[in-house]
């Protein structure tokens, strides 16, 4: 294939000299995100291939017989040469961020805790993240690497002697652990985030991007840990944490939405399990106030789920004909997005909800449609409750009519 042909020397010859050109302007002062990028859009493509091919050899010979003064030096250009490509928003992610990954990994070994520990320590975080980012190689193995080196970053960056640091390092630790958690399947990292985030907020300054960012990541880890543990004790954790978020952050700032958002999507979770435990009132609050502010909002699937479950708390507690009108406000936009299983699910609310009211043949309707959806997304145990129900529906009607005769969806 084209590109893999291995760059001509020619080739090579240019891209050696791009690199120093970039590493010229660092040295010059010209290393801010605007004046960087400036001259990469002006170069855009020379950020190819062969200049991640030239870089070791470009590192090798720049310190080459150099004092200790002058590679310190030489490496540091090197490591904001990987801060500002891994960040820039242009050209090849993928090979953007590779070049940033092998900058960091050849500066290490100018860059030594023992010699330098603070430069070791941030070069260590920033790979971290760098490795977090990657698109390249196996995934799983990116995030151990990533996570090896926010831990050797931590070994430095302690709480008591650099507590900016240490707990910025902290939450990059704990969001990486959060990715391995869902990859691998495994709860204890989950837990282990979580209490890394809870110990970093303990000394975070409120309204700090970090601190803002980190009450977020809270909120998502509590959210989570509720999908395993069903304990409704972490969404109100969760909404506590994304409440706090809210609370600190700009009203211009870009992840606002987001977190607003998570805010009514988890009071519509917790709100579902509280009306099962029998805390009726209080459960229905949550739902509707999420529906409320749902409804506002662009996420339709967040919305409609919302309104299921008020359907859902509605019937729990009877209210035949509020459950009827939420289940039919599901069905319209589940219908909208498409989405297969909402619709089976608001349709078979929706059918047990009008046999409940003895609206019989309307109501079987409906659960011989939900029926159908069900066995086309493979869920046997719902197929065979919609049975249950409908044959029970049947009877009810064969002996309204006199007919003792069943029948089956």
């Amino acid at each position: 294939m084209p590109n893999d042909t291995p760059p001509t020397p020619e080739a090579i010859a240019e891209a050696t000299t791009f690199l120093r050109e970039i590493l010229q302007h660092i040295a010059n002062g010209e290393s801010n995100r605007e004046q960087i990028y400036h001259f990469f859009k002006t170069n855009l493509h020379r950020l190819d291939k062969t200049l991640l091919h030239s870089i070791p050899n470009v590192f090798s010979e720049l310190i080459a017989n150099e004092t200790q003064e002058q590679q310190h030096r030489i490496a540091l250009n090197f490591v904001t040469f990987a801060d500002r490509i891994s960040e820039f928003p242009l050209g090849s992610r993928a090979l953007n961020l590779e070049m940033s990954i092998t900058c960091y990994e050849l500066t290490l070994a100018i860059l030594t805790r023992e010699k330098f520990p603070e430069d070791w320590a941030r070069v260590q975080n920033n790979l971290a993240i760098a490795y977090s980012d990657r698109i390249r190689g196996d995934w799983a193995r990116n995030i151990e690497a990533a996570i090896a080196a926010y831990r050797q970053s931590l070994q430095v960056r302690t709480r008591e002697a650099m507590p900016v640091d240490w707990a910025m390092t902290q939450g990059n630790l704990a969001r990486a652990l959060m990715a391995q958690a869902t990859l691998a399947g495994d709860p204890t990292k989950l837990d282990t985030a979580i209490a890394l985030l809870q110990e970093e907020l303990k000394v975070a300054v409120p309204g700090s991007p970090f601190f803002i960012n980190d009450q977020y990541s809270l909120g998502n880890a509590l959210s989570r840990r509720y999908e395993q543990s069903q304990n409704p004790d972490n969404l109100q954790h969760a909404i506590n944490a994304y409440t706090t978020a809210l609370n600190a952050i700009d009203p211009e700032h870009y992840d606002r939405p987001s977190i607003w958002q998570a805010i009514p999507e988890t009071q519509s979770i917790l709100g579902s399990r509280l009306v099962k435990e029998g805390r009726w009132q209080e459960g229905l609050q949550l739902l509707l106030q999420s529906v409320r502010q749902l409804s506002s909002g662009d996420n339709l699937l967040a919305h409609a789920n919302a309104l299921y479950q008020t359907g859902r708390a509605q019937e729990t507690m009877a209210d035949w004909d509020n459950a009827c009108l939420y289940y039919r406000d599901a069905l319209r936009l589940y219908n909208h997005l498409g989405d297969t299983l909402g619709i089976a699910q608001s349709r078979a609310g929706l059918g047990g909800v009008l046999v409940s009211r003895g609206f019989l043949e309307k109501g079987m309707a409906e659960l011989a449609t939900a029926k159908k959806l069900y066995q086309q997304l493979d869920k046997p145990q719902q197929v065979q409750d919609l049975e249950q129900l409908y044959a029970a529906a049947q009877r009810i009607l064969a002996q309204q009519s006199g007919d003792s005769s069943e029948a089956r969806v």
